[in-house]
Protein backbone atom coordinates (compact mmCIF):
# COMPACT_ATOMS: atom_id res chain seq x y z
CA UNK A 1 0.00 0.00 0.00
CA UNK A 2 1.25 3.49 -0.68
CA UNK A 3 1.07 4.91 2.50
CA UNK A 4 1.61 8.94 4.06
CA UNK A 5 3.37 7.08 7.07
CA UNK A 6 4.84 3.98 8.76
CA UNK A 7 7.45 1.96 11.69
CA UNK A 8 8.08 -1.11 13.58
CA UNK A 9 9.57 -2.36 16.85
CA UNK A 10 13.30 -2.45 17.57
CA UNK A 11 16.27 -2.49 19.59
CA UNK A 12 18.76 -0.14 20.88
CA UNK A 13 21.19 2.97 20.28
CA UNK A 14 24.20 4.87 21.76
CA UNK A 15 26.03 7.21 20.24
CA UNK A 16 28.69 10.14 21.31
CA UNK A 17 28.10 12.90 23.66
CA UNK A 18 27.93 15.63 20.42
CA UNK A 19 25.58 12.93 18.42
CA UNK A 20 23.34 12.66 21.74
CA UNK A 21 23.34 16.43 22.03
CA UNK A 22 21.65 17.28 18.63
CA UNK A 23 19.43 14.64 18.72
CA UNK A 24 17.98 15.85 22.02
CA UNK A 25 17.91 19.72 20.72
CA UNK A 26 16.01 18.88 17.74
CA UNK A 27 13.46 16.99 20.25
CA UNK A 28 13.05 20.19 22.51
CA UNK A 29 12.38 22.58 19.03
CA UNK A 30 9.69 19.85 18.18
CA UNK A 31 8.19 20.18 21.55
CA UNK A 32 6.98 23.68 20.43
CA UNK A 33 5.04 22.45 17.84
CA UNK A 34 1.56 21.92 17.49
CA UNK A 35 1.12 18.67 19.13
CA UNK A 36 -1.93 16.11 17.67
CA UNK A 37 -4.95 15.49 19.68
CA UNK A 38 -4.93 11.81 21.19
CA UNK A 39 -6.40 10.06 23.54
CA UNK A 40 -5.28 8.02 26.90
CA UNK A 41 -3.96 4.82 24.91
CA UNK A 42 -2.50 5.34 21.12
CA UNK A 43 -2.98 1.42 20.12
CA UNK A 44 -5.46 1.86 17.16
CA UNK A 45 -3.67 5.18 16.08
CA UNK A 46 -3.86 5.61 12.05
CA UNK A 47 0.48 5.44 10.51
CA UNK A 48 -0.84 5.23 7.07
CA UNK A 49 -3.72 5.59 4.75
CA UNK A 50 -5.50 5.31 1.00
CA UNK A 51 -8.42 6.62 -0.54
CA UNK A 52 -10.14 4.70 -2.53
CA UNK A 53 -12.79 6.22 -5.00
CA UNK A 54 -13.15 7.76 -8.50
CA UNK A 55 -9.68 10.28 -7.83
CA UNK A 56 -7.79 7.40 -6.94
CA UNK A 57 -8.87 4.77 -9.33
CA UNK A 58 -9.77 5.91 -12.92
CA UNK A 59 -11.87 2.58 -13.54
CA UNK A 60 -15.21 3.98 -11.53
CA UNK A 61 -15.68 6.75 -14.04
CA UNK A 62 -18.81 8.69 -12.95
CA UNK A 63 -20.69 5.34 -12.42
CA UNK A 64 -20.21 6.42 -8.36
CA UNK A 65 -22.56 9.37 -9.04
CA UNK A 66 -24.99 9.51 -5.97
CA UNK A 67 -24.02 6.19 -5.04
CA UNK A 68 -23.06 6.31 -1.45
CA UNK A 69 -20.48 4.28 -2.27
CA UNK A 70 -18.85 3.10 0.98
CA UNK A 71 -22.19 2.49 2.97
CA UNK A 72 -20.40 -0.90 4.06
CA UNK A 73 -17.25 -2.35 3.80
CA UNK A 74 -15.93 -6.26 3.97
CA UNK A 75 -12.22 -7.59 3.06
CA UNK A 76 -12.41 -11.03 1.27
CA UNK A 77 -9.88 -13.29 -0.15
CA UNK A 78 -6.66 -12.72 -2.38
CA UNK A 79 -8.23 -13.48 -5.49
CA UNK A 80 -5.34 -13.02 -7.40
CA UNK A 81 -2.40 -14.31 -5.21
CA UNK A 82 -0.95 -10.88 -5.12
CA UNK A 83 -0.58 -11.11 -1.71
CA UNK A 84 -3.31 -8.54 -1.22
CA UNK A 85 -6.74 -9.13 -0.33
CA UNK A 86 -9.50 -8.14 -2.31
CA UNK A 87 -11.90 -6.13 -0.81
CA UNK A 88 -16.39 -5.38 -1.60
CA UNK A 89 -17.77 -1.74 -1.05
CA UNK A 90 -21.47 -1.71 -1.21
CA UNK A 91 -22.87 1.91 -2.42
CA UNK A 92 -26.53 1.12 -1.30
CA UNK A 93 -27.98 4.02 -3.31
CA UNK A 94 -26.74 3.23 -6.86
CA UNK A 95 -28.24 3.37 -9.96
CA UNK A 96 -27.69 1.52 -13.29
CA UNK A 97 -28.60 2.71 -16.47
CA UNK A 98 -31.72 1.14 -18.15
CA UNK A 99 -32.70 0.13 -14.44
CA UNK A 100 -35.21 1.35 -11.57
CA UNK A 101 -33.06 3.80 -9.69
CA UNK A 102 -31.03 3.48 -6.20
CA UNK A 103 -31.31 -0.51 -6.18
CA UNK A 104 -27.82 -0.65 -5.00
CA UNK A 105 -25.02 -2.72 -5.80
CA UNK A 106 -21.51 -4.15 -4.86
CA UNK A 107 -17.51 -3.66 -5.96
CA UNK A 108 -15.41 -6.19 -5.78
CA UNK A 109 -11.63 -4.59 -5.78
CA UNK A 110 -8.84 -6.62 -6.82
CA UNK A 111 -5.91 -4.69 -4.87
CA UNK A 112 -2.52 -4.35 -5.29
CA UNK A 113 -0.01 -1.67 -3.50
CA UNK A 114 -0.91 1.08 -5.47
CA UNK A 115 -4.45 0.64 -5.01
CA UNK A 116 -7.30 -0.82 -6.96
CA UNK A 117 -6.00 -2.76 -10.32
CA UNK A 118 -9.65 -3.73 -11.35
CA UNK A 119 -12.93 -4.50 -10.40
CA UNK A 120 -16.60 -6.17 -10.70
CA UNK A 121 -19.72 -4.60 -10.28
CA UNK A 122 -22.13 -6.90 -8.98
CA UNK A 123 -25.76 -5.40 -9.78
CA UNK A 124 -28.72 -6.39 -11.87
CA UNK A 125 -26.83 -7.70 -15.12
CA UNK A 126 -23.54 -7.48 -13.89
CA UNK A 127 -20.78 -9.71 -12.16
CA UNK A 128 -22.89 -12.41 -12.96
CA UNK A 129 -25.90 -11.38 -10.89
CA UNK A 130 -29.08 -12.57 -11.71
CA UNK A 131 -31.03 -11.61 -8.91
CA UNK A 132 -34.04 -9.16 -9.47
CA UNK A 133 -33.81 -5.58 -7.44
CA UNK A 134 -36.50 -3.01 -6.97
CA UNK A 135 -36.59 0.54 -6.71
CA UNK A 136 -35.17 1.76 -3.57
CA UNK A 137 -34.03 -1.83 -2.55
CA UNK A 138 -30.39 -0.83 -0.91
CA UNK A 139 -28.85 -3.78 -1.98
CA UNK A 140 -25.36 -3.13 -0.42
CA UNK A 141 -26.68 -1.34 2.70
CA UNK A 142 -24.73 -4.74 4.93
CA UNK A 143 -21.86 -6.77 3.99
CA UNK A 144 -20.25 -9.62 5.21
CA UNK A 145 -18.48 -12.85 4.41
CA UNK A 146 -19.81 -16.10 5.32
CA UNK A 147 -17.25 -19.07 4.86
CA UNK A 148 -17.20 -20.71 1.40
CA UNK A 149 -20.53 -21.64 0.93
CA UNK A 150 -20.26 -23.76 -2.27
CA UNK A 151 -16.86 -25.73 -1.86
CA UNK A 152 -15.17 -23.77 -4.39
CA UNK A 153 -12.21 -22.68 -2.42
CA UNK A 154 -13.48 -19.23 -2.69
CA UNK A 155 -14.95 -16.86 0.56
CA UNK A 156 -18.87 -15.84 -0.21
CA UNK A 157 -20.55 -12.88 0.69
CA UNK A 158 -23.56 -12.11 2.46
CA UNK A 159 -25.12 -8.12 1.05
CA UNK A 160 -28.10 -6.53 2.57
CA UNK A 161 -30.50 -4.96 1.37
CA UNK A 162 -32.57 -3.15 4.02
CA UNK A 163 -34.89 -1.41 1.80
CA UNK A 164 -36.34 -4.41 0.30
CA UNK A 165 -40.44 -3.55 -0.06
CA UNK A 166 -41.70 -7.35 -1.15
CA UNK A 167 -44.86 -5.25 -2.27
CA UNK A 168 -45.47 -4.17 1.29
CA UNK A 169 -44.51 -0.48 2.17
CA UNK A 170 -44.24 2.38 -1.00
CA UNK A 171 -40.94 3.43 -2.65
CA UNK A 172 -38.36 5.14 -0.77
CA UNK A 173 -39.50 4.01 2.58
CA UNK A 174 -37.36 0.84 4.67
CA UNK A 175 -39.17 -2.32 3.46
CA UNK A 176 -39.12 -5.87 5.94
CA UNK A 177 -35.84 -6.45 3.94
CA UNK A 178 -33.11 -9.12 3.05
CA UNK A 179 -30.07 -10.38 3.03
CA UNK A 180 -28.59 -12.06 -0.05
CA UNK A 181 -26.11 -14.78 0.21
CA UNK A 182 -23.51 -14.61 -3.10
CA UNK A 183 -21.55 -17.29 -4.22
CA UNK A 184 -18.38 -16.12 -5.68
CA UNK A 185 -16.05 -17.61 -8.35
CA UNK A 186 -12.23 -16.61 -8.35
CA UNK A 187 -12.78 -13.57 -10.83
CA UNK A 188 -14.81 -11.91 -8.35
CA UNK A 189 -18.27 -12.97 -10.38
CA UNK A 190 -21.57 -14.37 -8.90
CA UNK A 191 -22.03 -18.06 -9.55
CA UNK A 192 -25.31 -18.25 -7.69
CA UNK A 193 -27.31 -16.62 -5.15
CA UNK A 194 -30.03 -16.95 -2.31
CA UNK A 195 -32.54 -14.51 -0.41
CA UNK A 196 -32.93 -14.57 3.15
CA UNK A 197 -36.50 -12.87 3.10
CA UNK A 198 -40.13 -13.48 4.12
CA UNK A 199 -40.69 -17.29 3.26
CA UNK A 200 -37.32 -17.15 1.36
CA UNK A 201 -34.04 -19.60 2.25
CA UNK A 202 -35.91 -21.17 5.22
CA UNK A 203 -37.16 -18.03 7.01
CA UNK A 204 -40.63 -18.16 8.08
CA UNK A 205 -43.17 -15.81 6.23
CA UNK A 206 -44.69 -12.63 8.10
CA UNK A 207 -41.69 -13.07 9.98
CA UNK A 208 -40.94 -9.60 9.29
CA UNK A 209 -43.01 -6.48 9.24
CA UNK A 210 -42.91 -4.03 6.11
CA UNK A 211 -40.42 -1.49 7.82
CA UNK A 212 -38.29 -3.54 9.55
CA UNK A 213 -35.12 -3.25 7.49
CA UNK A 214 -34.02 -6.24 7.95
CA UNK A 215 -30.22 -6.05 6.40
CA UNK A 216 -29.30 -3.45 7.91
CA UNK A 217 -26.41 -5.11 9.08
CA UNK A 218 -24.94 -8.69 8.87
CA UNK A 219 -22.29 -10.75 10.12
CA UNK A 220 -20.77 -14.19 10.38
CA UNK A 221 -20.64 -15.43 13.94
CA UNK A 222 -19.55 -19.14 13.61
CA UNK A 223 -21.06 -22.12 14.75
CA UNK A 224 -23.38 -20.95 18.09
CA UNK A 225 -25.05 -24.62 18.23
CA UNK A 226 -22.03 -26.37 17.19
CA UNK A 227 -24.60 -28.02 14.64
CA UNK A 228 -21.30 -28.47 12.13
CA UNK A 229 -22.78 -24.95 9.91
CA UNK A 230 -21.98 -21.08 10.88
CA UNK A 231 -24.77 -19.09 11.90
CA UNK A 232 -25.28 -15.97 10.93
CA UNK A 233 -26.78 -12.43 13.05
CA UNK A 234 -28.76 -9.56 10.89
CA UNK A 235 -29.92 -6.19 11.90
CA UNK A 236 -33.05 -4.86 11.46
CA UNK A 237 -32.94 -1.42 13.03
CA UNK A 238 -36.44 -0.44 12.01
CA UNK A 239 -38.52 -2.80 14.25
CA UNK A 240 -40.64 -1.80 16.06
CA UNK A 241 -41.17 -2.91 19.79
CA UNK A 242 -43.55 -4.55 21.79
CA UNK A 243 -44.45 -1.81 23.68
CA UNK A 244 -44.42 0.82 20.39
CA UNK A 245 -41.66 2.37 20.37
CA UNK A 246 -40.94 3.30 16.14
CA UNK A 247 -37.94 2.15 14.83
CA UNK A 248 -36.01 1.50 18.28
CA UNK A 249 -34.29 -1.99 16.28
CA UNK A 250 -33.58 -5.38 16.86
CA UNK A 251 -31.41 -8.17 15.73
CA UNK A 252 -32.34 -11.77 14.35
CA UNK A 253 -29.59 -14.67 15.30
CA UNK A 254 -30.49 -17.15 12.43
CA UNK A 255 -29.13 -20.59 12.98
CA UNK A 256 -27.73 -22.38 9.93
CA UNK A 257 -28.15 -25.54 8.20
CA UNK A 258 -25.97 -27.17 5.29
CA UNK A 259 -27.59 -25.81 2.64
CA UNK A 260 -27.51 -22.15 3.66
CA UNK A 261 -30.95 -22.24 4.69
CA UNK A 262 -32.62 -20.75 7.80
CA UNK A 263 -33.22 -23.59 10.36
CA UNK A 264 -34.35 -21.52 13.26
CA UNK A 265 -34.01 -18.29 14.95
CA UNK A 266 -33.84 -15.91 17.87
CA UNK A 267 -35.40 -12.36 17.84
CA UNK A 268 -33.11 -9.89 20.50
CA UNK A 269 -35.19 -6.95 20.48
CA UNK A 270 -36.69 -5.01 24.24
CA UNK A 271 -38.14 -7.80 26.03
CA UNK A 272 -37.28 -10.28 24.02
CA UNK A 273 -34.30 -12.82 23.29
CA UNK A 274 -33.00 -12.26 27.59
CA UNK A 275 -32.22 -8.45 26.17
CA UNK A 276 -33.10 -5.91 29.28
CA UNK A 277 -32.50 -2.77 27.98
CA UNK A 278 -35.27 -0.12 27.33
CA UNK A 279 -35.00 0.72 23.93
CA UNK A 280 -36.50 4.05 22.74
CA UNK A 281 -38.14 5.55 19.32
CA UNK A 282 -35.25 5.73 16.62
CA UNK A 283 -32.65 4.29 18.66
CA UNK A 284 -32.40 2.12 15.76
CA UNK A 285 -30.81 -1.13 17.57
CA UNK A 286 -28.80 -3.17 14.66
CA UNK A 287 -27.74 -0.62 12.74
CA UNK A 288 -24.47 -1.97 12.58
CA UNK A 289 -22.99 -5.43 13.84
CA UNK A 290 -19.25 -6.89 14.81
CA UNK A 291 -18.72 -10.32 15.76
CA UNK A 292 -15.97 -10.10 18.80
CA UNK A 293 -15.38 -13.50 19.85
CA UNK A 294 -15.38 -14.99 23.23
CA UNK A 295 -14.57 -11.52 25.15
CA UNK A 296 -15.50 -13.20 28.55
CA UNK A 297 -14.42 -16.55 28.43
CA UNK A 298 -17.30 -18.33 28.86
CA UNK A 299 -16.93 -20.25 25.66
CA UNK A 300 -19.68 -18.75 23.35
CA UNK A 301 -18.81 -15.83 20.54
CA UNK A 302 -20.02 -12.34 21.48
CA UNK A 303 -20.74 -9.37 19.23
CA UNK A 304 -21.00 -6.01 19.23
CA UNK A 305 -24.62 -3.86 18.06
CA UNK A 306 -24.82 -0.24 17.15
CA UNK A 307 -27.58 1.85 17.54
CA UNK A 308 -26.37 5.26 16.23
CA UNK A 309 -29.60 7.17 17.01
CA UNK A 310 -29.84 6.47 20.83
CA UNK A 311 -30.17 9.10 22.81
CA UNK A 312 -27.83 8.92 25.59
CA UNK A 313 -29.75 12.15 26.95
CA UNK A 314 -29.26 13.97 23.70
CA UNK A 315 -30.58 13.04 19.89
CA UNK A 316 -28.59 10.59 18.12
CA UNK A 317 -25.08 10.60 20.46
CA UNK A 318 -25.40 7.20 19.94
CA UNK A 319 -24.50 4.22 21.91
CA UNK A 320 -22.74 0.32 21.09
CA UNK A 321 -23.99 -2.46 22.71
CA UNK A 322 -21.73 -5.64 23.84
CA UNK A 323 -24.12 -8.75 24.24
CA UNK A 324 -22.26 -11.79 25.35
CA UNK A 325 -24.47 -14.53 23.63
CA UNK A 326 -25.34 -17.80 24.78
CA UNK A 327 -25.42 -21.34 22.52
CA UNK A 328 -29.28 -20.76 22.19
CA UNK A 329 -28.42 -17.69 20.69
CA UNK A 330 -30.36 -15.56 23.53
CA UNK A 331 -28.42 -12.64 26.24
CA UNK A 332 -26.63 -13.50 28.42
CA UNK A 333 -25.57 -10.53 30.04
CA UNK A 334 -24.54 -7.26 28.37
CA UNK A 335 -22.89 -3.95 28.76
CA UNK A 336 -23.66 -0.52 26.73
CA UNK A 337 -21.11 2.40 25.84
CA UNK A 338 -22.59 5.56 24.88
CA UNK A 339 -21.94 8.80 26.84
CA UNK A 340 -20.92 8.26 30.47
CA UNK A 341 -21.89 5.09 30.03
CA UNK A 342 -19.56 1.50 29.99
CA UNK A 343 -16.57 3.29 30.79
CA UNK A 344 -16.67 5.62 27.94
CA UNK A 345 -15.16 9.05 28.57
CA UNK A 346 -15.22 10.46 25.03
CA UNK A 347 -17.18 13.92 25.23
CA UNK A 348 -19.74 12.47 22.54
CA UNK A 349 -22.35 15.23 21.18
CA UNK A 350 -25.54 15.65 19.79
CA UNK A 351 -26.04 14.28 16.44
CA UNK A 352 -22.23 11.96 16.22
CA UNK A 353 -24.46 8.97 15.80
CA UNK A 354 -21.94 6.97 17.63
CA UNK A 355 -22.37 3.33 16.74
CA UNK A 356 -23.02 3.98 13.11
CA UNK A 357 -20.77 1.09 12.80
CA UNK A 358 -18.45 -1.52 14.37
CA UNK A 359 -15.64 -3.97 13.78
CA UNK A 360 -13.59 -5.86 15.47
CA UNK A 361 -9.74 -5.43 15.46
CA UNK A 362 -8.40 -8.36 17.44
CA UNK A 363 -6.04 -7.61 20.39
CA UNK A 364 -4.18 -4.33 19.62
CA UNK A 365 -2.34 -3.63 23.30
CA UNK A 366 -1.36 -7.04 23.83
CA UNK A 367 -4.20 -7.59 26.90
CA UNK A 368 -5.76 -10.68 25.71
CA UNK A 369 -8.96 -8.55 25.00
CA UNK A 370 -10.44 -7.95 21.47
CA UNK A 371 -10.59 -3.57 20.55
CA UNK A 372 -13.31 -2.63 18.98
CA UNK A 373 -13.55 0.32 16.12
CA UNK A 374 -16.98 2.28 16.43
CA UNK A 375 -17.47 4.89 14.22
CA UNK A 376 -19.29 8.16 14.76
CA UNK A 377 -20.06 9.56 11.25
CA UNK A 378 -21.70 12.65 12.49
CA UNK A 379 -18.60 13.94 14.54
CA UNK A 380 -17.80 17.39 13.90
CA UNK A 381 -21.39 17.62 12.93
CA UNK A 382 -21.01 21.68 11.95
CA UNK A 383 -18.74 20.08 8.96
CA UNK A 384 -20.36 16.46 9.39
CA UNK A 385 -16.27 14.98 8.62
CA UNK A 386 -16.83 11.91 10.89
CA UNK A 387 -14.65 10.66 13.21
CA UNK A 388 -14.14 6.78 14.39
CA UNK A 389 -13.16 5.45 17.87
CA UNK A 390 -10.73 2.41 18.90
CA UNK A 391 -11.87 1.29 22.39
CA UNK A 392 -9.92 -1.29 24.56
CA UNK A 393 -12.39 -3.14 26.30
CA UNK A 394 -12.59 -4.73 29.73
CA UNK A 395 -13.75 -8.64 30.15
CA UNK A 396 -16.89 -7.47 30.88
CA UNK A 397 -17.51 -5.43 27.49
CA UNK A 398 -17.10 -1.96 29.23
CA UNK A 399 -13.72 0.62 27.80
CA UNK A 400 -10.36 0.64 29.02
CA UNK A 401 -9.27 3.43 27.38
CA UNK A 402 -10.00 4.95 24.02
CA UNK A 403 -8.38 6.45 20.24
CA UNK A 404 -10.15 9.16 18.68
CA UNK A 405 -9.47 9.17 14.86
CA UNK A 406 -10.88 12.04 12.97
CA UNK A 407 -9.55 14.82 10.88
CA UNK A 408 -5.83 15.57 11.51
CA UNK A 409 -6.49 13.55 14.85
CA UNK A 410 -5.15 9.75 15.79
CA UNK A 411 -2.57 10.14 13.24
CA UNK A 412 -5.16 10.33 10.04
CA UNK A 413 -4.41 13.36 7.89
CA UNK A 414 -6.67 12.32 4.81
CA UNK A 415 -8.64 15.17 2.96
CA UNK A 416 -12.24 14.31 4.43
CA UNK A 417 -15.08 15.98 2.48
CA UNK A 418 -17.70 17.92 4.62
CA UNK A 419 -20.62 16.22 5.35
CA UNK A 420 -18.25 13.11 4.13
CA UNK A 421 -19.33 10.94 7.11
CA UNK A 422 -16.17 9.13 8.01
CA UNK A 423 -16.67 5.99 9.85
CA UNK A 424 -19.79 5.17 8.59
CA UNK A 425 -18.59 1.62 7.72
CA UNK A 426 -15.89 0.11 9.18
CA UNK A 427 -14.34 -3.48 8.43
CA UNK A 428 -10.86 -5.08 9.63
CA UNK A 429 -8.79 -6.18 6.79
CA UNK A 430 -6.44 -7.99 8.37
CA UNK A 431 -2.20 -7.11 8.31
CA UNK A 432 -2.74 -5.06 5.01
CA UNK A 433 0.58 -3.27 5.15
CA UNK A 434 2.57 -6.89 6.52
CA UNK A 435 3.30 -4.72 10.31
CA UNK A 436 1.73 -7.57 11.94
CA UNK A 437 -0.96 -5.15 13.68
CA UNK A 438 -4.48 -5.61 12.07
CA UNK A 439 -5.73 -2.58 9.55
CA UNK A 440 -9.08 -1.08 8.89
CA UNK A 441 -11.40 -0.49 5.92
CA UNK A 442 -13.49 2.77 6.19
CA UNK A 443 -16.57 3.75 4.68
CA UNK A 444 -16.89 7.75 3.87
CA UNK A 445 -20.39 7.44 1.38
CA UNK A 446 -21.32 11.04 2.02
CA UNK A 447 -18.63 12.54 0.06
CA UNK A 448 -18.28 14.36 -3.49
CA UNK A 449 -15.41 13.22 -4.70
CA UNK A 450 -14.09 14.32 -8.13
CA UNK A 451 -17.15 16.99 -7.40
CA UNK A 452 -19.24 13.52 -8.16
CA UNK A 453 -22.22 14.35 -5.53
CA UNK A 454 -22.11 11.73 -2.79
CA UNK A 455 -20.06 9.51 -4.89
CA UNK A 456 -18.39 8.18 -1.75
CA UNK A 457 -15.09 6.73 -1.13
CA UNK A 458 -13.52 4.22 1.06
CA UNK A 459 -10.29 4.30 3.11
CA UNK A 460 -7.64 1.49 4.17
CA UNK A 461 -6.37 2.46 7.11
CA UNK A 462 -2.61 1.03 8.56
CA UNK A 463 -2.81 0.70 12.45
CA UNK A 464 -0.26 1.22 14.90
CA UNK A 465 -0.22 -1.45 18.31
CA UNK A 466 2.23 1.04 20.27
CA UNK A 467 5.02 4.33 20.05
CA UNK A 468 6.83 2.55 16.87
CA UNK A 469 5.52 2.04 13.50
CA UNK A 470 7.48 0.97 10.39
CA UNK A 471 6.69 2.73 7.31
CA UNK A 472 8.44 0.75 4.68
CA UNK A 473 10.31 2.39 1.64
CA UNK A 474 13.44 0.81 1.88
CA UNK A 475 16.01 1.01 -0.53
CA UNK A 476 18.46 -1.84 -1.14
CA UNK A 477 21.99 -2.01 -1.33
CA UNK A 478 25.25 -4.06 -1.77
CA UNK A 479 23.79 -7.58 -2.84
CA UNK A 480 20.05 -6.42 -2.74
CA UNK A 481 19.90 -6.14 0.89
CA UNK A 482 17.34 -3.15 1.96
CA UNK A 483 18.82 -2.13 5.59
CA UNK A 484 16.56 -2.22 8.55
CA UNK A 485 15.92 0.63 10.71
CA UNK A 486 14.10 -0.03 14.05
CA UNK A 487 12.98 2.30 17.61
CA UNK A 488 12.81 1.15 21.21
CA UNK A 489 11.85 2.94 24.15
CA UNK A 490 8.47 4.60 24.90
CA UNK A 491 9.41 7.84 23.98
CA UNK A 492 8.35 9.87 27.34
CA UNK A 493 10.57 12.11 28.74
CA UNK A 494 13.51 11.07 30.38
CA UNK A 495 13.34 7.87 29.02
CA UNK A 496 16.43 6.13 26.56
CA UNK A 497 15.31 5.80 23.12
CA UNK A 498 17.53 3.94 20.91
CA UNK A 499 17.69 3.76 16.68
CA UNK A 500 19.59 0.36 15.36
CA UNK A 501 20.47 0.64 12.23
CA UNK A 502 21.14 -2.85 10.13
CA UNK A 503 22.35 -4.73 7.30
CA UNK A 504 23.95 -1.71 5.59
CA UNK A 505 27.56 -2.09 4.33
CA UNK A 506 29.87 -2.44 6.52
CA UNK A 507 31.82 1.45 7.17
CA UNK A 508 29.98 3.34 5.32
CA UNK A 509 28.92 7.06 5.46
CA UNK A 510 24.91 7.20 6.72
CA UNK A 511 22.89 10.04 7.43
CA UNK A 512 19.79 10.45 9.56
CA UNK A 513 17.00 12.49 8.34
CA UNK A 514 14.54 12.90 11.15
CA UNK A 515 11.35 15.12 10.55
CA UNK A 516 8.09 16.38 11.92
CA UNK A 517 5.65 15.16 9.22
CA UNK A 518 5.32 12.19 6.50
CA UNK A 519 7.12 13.24 3.00
CA UNK A 520 7.01 9.94 1.06
CA UNK A 521 8.52 12.01 -2.15
CA UNK A 522 11.08 9.85 -4.85
CA UNK A 523 14.99 10.37 -4.10
CA UNK A 524 17.74 8.78 -6.15
CA UNK A 525 15.16 5.56 -7.18
CA UNK A 526 13.84 5.65 -3.47
CA UNK A 527 11.33 7.20 -1.37
CA UNK A 528 12.45 10.25 1.48
CA UNK A 529 9.83 9.14 4.10
CA UNK A 530 10.19 12.16 6.84
CA UNK A 531 10.47 15.52 5.83
CA UNK A 532 13.71 16.55 6.25
CA UNK A 533 13.63 18.74 9.11
CA UNK A 534 16.53 17.50 10.57
CA UNK A 535 19.79 16.03 8.82
CA UNK A 536 22.67 14.39 11.07
CA UNK A 537 25.62 13.54 8.53
CA UNK A 538 28.56 11.34 8.67
CA UNK A 539 27.34 8.61 11.14
CA UNK A 540 29.70 5.95 10.54
CA UNK A 541 28.25 2.07 10.15
CA UNK A 542 30.21 -0.82 11.96
CA UNK A 543 32.36 -3.38 10.58
CA UNK A 544 29.15 -5.74 10.52
CA UNK A 545 26.44 -2.43 8.70
CA UNK A 546 24.88 -1.93 11.83
CA UNK A 547 24.48 1.60 13.98
CA UNK A 548 23.51 1.97 17.41
CA UNK A 549 22.55 4.99 18.15
CA UNK A 550 21.24 6.05 21.98
CA UNK A 551 20.12 9.21 23.59
CA UNK A 552 17.54 10.75 26.15
CA UNK A 553 14.10 11.42 24.86
CA UNK A 554 13.74 15.33 26.49
CA UNK A 555 10.60 16.36 28.50
CA UNK A 556 8.30 18.77 27.21
CA UNK A 557 6.96 17.11 24.09
CA UNK A 558 3.87 16.85 23.75
CA UNK A 559 1.70 13.54 23.47
CA UNK A 560 0.78 12.63 20.48
CA UNK A 561 3.64 14.04 18.47
CA UNK A 562 4.91 12.21 15.74
CA UNK A 563 8.78 11.64 14.52
CA UNK A 564 9.92 10.16 11.56
CA UNK A 565 13.15 8.89 10.93
CA UNK A 566 14.89 7.29 7.86
CA UNK A 567 18.76 5.84 6.88
CA UNK A 568 20.48 7.04 3.68
CA UNK A 569 23.76 5.35 3.61
CA UNK A 570 26.53 5.75 1.01
CA UNK A 571 26.84 2.15 -1.15
CA UNK A 572 28.75 1.41 -4.07
CA UNK A 573 26.42 -1.35 -4.48
CA UNK A 574 23.64 0.29 -5.01
CA UNK A 575 21.79 2.13 -7.90
CA UNK A 576 22.40 5.74 -7.87
CA UNK A 577 25.51 4.90 -5.19
CA UNK A 578 22.69 5.55 -1.89
CA UNK A 579 20.87 2.24 0.17
CA UNK A 580 17.92 3.88 2.09
CA UNK A 581 16.50 2.03 5.60
CA UNK A 582 12.68 1.63 5.65
CA UNK A 583 10.73 4.58 7.63
CA UNK A 584 10.16 4.95 10.95
CA UNK A 585 7.80 6.88 13.06
CA UNK A 586 7.44 7.08 16.97
CA UNK A 587 4.15 8.77 18.89
CA UNK A 588 5.11 10.31 22.55
CA UNK A 589 2.63 8.74 24.71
Amino acid sequence: MQSPHTIRSGDAMHAPAPRSSTLAALLICAALATPVVRAQDDAGEVIAWQQIATSTYAGFGADLLGSWFGTSVVAIDDLDGNGYRELAVGASKASHAGQPIRQGGVWILFMNASGVSSHVKIAPGSGGFTGTLAQDDLFGSALATVGDLDGNGVTDIAVGAFGADDGCTPMGAAGPGAVWLLRLDSTGNVISHSRISNGNSGLPANTLACDDAFGSSVICVGDLDLDGNDDLVVGAQGTHTINGDLDAGAIYVLFMDASANVSSLQMITEGMGGFTHDLMTDDLFGNSLAHLGDVNGDGTDDIAVGADYDNGGAVGRGAVYIIFLTPAGTVGSDEVIGKDEGGFTAPLAPADFFGSSVASLGDLNGDGITELAAGAFGDDWDFGRGAFYVLSLHKDGSVKSHVRVASNTGGFGGALTSSGWFGFSAANIGDWDGDGVVDLLVGEPHSNDSFLFQSGAAWVLSLTDGPWSDLGNGKPGTGGITPSLTGSGTLAGGTSVTLTLADAVPNASAFLFIGFGFLGAPLQNGVLVPTPDILIQNLPTGPTGSLPLTAPWPGGVPPGFRFFFQYWISDPGAGGGSAASNGLTGLTP
